[in-house]
């Protein structure tokens, strides 16, 4: 769905500012749609 690539590219770039990626990727796949947006608003 168009709507969650758009989600998850956007929750992808948060996960880019830390150094680990590999480990922030896997942990990005196991999180919900809640979780993803409270994170965007930090």
């Amino acid at each position: 769905n168009e709507l969650s690539a758009i989600l998850r590219f956007g929750a992808e770039e948060l996960f880019k500012e830390d150094r680990n990626d590999e480990e922030n990727k896997r942990n990005l796949e196991n999180m919900d749609i809640d979780e993803i947006l409270e994170r965007a608003e930090k």
